[in-house]
C-alpha cells in the first residue's frame, strides 16, 4: 500500500514545485515591470520631455542627455525590481530602492553638465578644447532637493512594491497590473519633472531662446523691426553675426559657468562658426568664431560685459538685420 502511494507522493511533490516556480518566476517578471516602467518614466519625466522640445529646434545633439538616462535607467530599473522580489527581504528592497533614488539624484546633477562634456569629446572630438563645465557650486544644494524629490518617491515605491505586485498576481483581470503600472507612473513621473527643473531647465531655455532668436533674425532679414520689439527679444546680440543667419545651423552647448548663469553655445552656420553667450536665459552676443584647431578665444564676456551689451539693447531705436 506504501509503496504504491510513494509515487503519488512523488508527482505531486512535483506537480507543486512546478507550480511555486512557475509562481516565483511571473512574480520576479512582475518586479521587473514595475522597476522598468519607473525607469522609463523618470528617464521620460526628467529628460525625455527635454529631448523632445531641443529636437523641435536645431539643436545637433537633443539626445544627448536622454539616450544615456533611458539606457541605464531601465537596466538598474529592471534590476531592482527583479532583486527586490527575488530576496522579497523589507530591508533589501528600501536599500535597493533609496540606492535608484540616488542614482536618480546623480544623473540630474551629472549627465547635464560633466556627463555632456565627457559625450560630446567623445563624439566629437575637434571640440575637445571649447569644452568647459565646471563643478556646479550649488551642487550642494541640487543634491538636497534632488535627493527630496527622487528618493522619497523611492522609498514609497519600495515600500509598495511587495503589495502591488501580489495584488496583481493573484488579481482576475488585468487591473491588479494596470494599478501597479499607474502607482509607478504617478510617483516617478512627478520625481522626473522635478527633477528637470533642477538643471536642464537652465540649459533648455538658453539653447531655445538662441534658436528663436536666430530664427526671427532669418525671417526678418532686411526688415525694419520696431525697436520695443528689438529690445524685448535682444535682436543686437546677432548684430557681428548678421550674415550668417541666413545659413542653416546647428547649436551645440559648449560651456557654462559655476553658477549656471553664463552659458555658452557653439552655432554651426553650414561650416562657418560663432559663439552665443547666453545670461540667465537672455541673448547677449554672437560673435563670428574663426579657428581652425577649434580653441576657445582668450577674451570671455564677462559679467560688466552683459551690463554693457544690455545698455546697448535698451538704447537701440530701430534695427535692420
Amino acid at each position: 500500500m506504501l509503496k504504491t502511494l510513494l509515487p503519488t507522493f512523488h508527482l505531486i511533490r512535483i506537480g507543486r514545485d512546478k507550480m511555486e516556480s512557475k509562481f516565483n518566476t511571473k512574480k520576479q517578471l512582475l518586479g521587473c515591470l514595475f522597476g522598468a516602467t519607473a525607469g522609463l518614466v523618470f528617464a521620460l519625466a526628467a529628460w525625455g520631455i527635454d529631448a523632445f522640445l531641443l529636437a523641435q529646434s536645431n539643436v545637433k545633439h537633443p539626445l544627448i542627455n536622454f539616450a544615456p538616462a533611458f539606457v541605464i535607467l531601465i537596466i538598474v530599473g529592471i534590476l531592482i525590481g527583479w532583486l527586490s522580489v527575488k530576496i522579497d527581504k523589507s530591508w533589501v528592497t528600501l536599500s535597493l530602492w533609496l540606492g535608484f533614488g540616488i542614482l536618480c539624484t546623480w544623473l540630474i546633477t551629472w549627465l547635464p553638465v560633466h556627463g555632456r562634456a565627457l559625450i560630446l569629446r567623445n563624439i566629437e572630438p575637434e571640440l575637445a578644447n571649447l569644452i568647459k563645465f565646471p563643478e556646479l557650486d550649488s551642487l550642494g544644494q541640487l543634491w538636497f532637493f534632488g535627493l527630496f524629490v527622487t528618493a522619497l518617491p523611492s522609498l514609497i515605491a519600495g515600500l509598495m512594491e511587495g503589495i502591488l505586485v501580489d495584488q496583481a498576481l493573484v488579481s482576475s483581470s488585468k487591473s491588479g497590473m494596470l494599478f501597479m503600472l499607474l502607482a509607478s507612473v504617478l510617483l516617478f513621473g512627478v520625481a522626473g519633472k522635478a527633477g528637470d527643473h533642477l538643471v536642464n531647465v537652465k540649459f533648455r531655455e538658453a539653447t531655445l531662446v538662441t534658436d528663436s532668436l536666430i530664427q526671427f533674425a532669418s525671417e526678418n532679414y532686411g526688415v525694419e523691426v520696431d525697436k520695443d520689439l528689438a529690445r524685448k527679444i535682444h535682436l543686437s546680440a546677432l548684430n557681428e553675426i548678421e550674415d550668417l543667419v541666413l545659413k542653416p545651423y546647428k547649436i551645440t552647448i559648449i560651456e557654462s559657468d559655476q553658477f549656471l548663469g553664463r552659458i555658452e553655445l557653439l552655432v554651426d552656420f553650414d561650416g562657418e562658426f560663432a559663439i552665443c553667450t547666453v545670461f540667465y536665459a537672455q541673448p547677449v552676443r554672437c560673435s563670428p568664431f574663426i579657428n581652425k584647431n577649434f580653441q576657445l578665444p582668450t577674451e570671455h564676456l564677462t559679467f560688466p560685459d552683459y551690463i554693457f551689451f544690455k545698455d546697448a539693447i535698451a538704447n537701440t531705436r530701430n534695427v535692420v538685420i
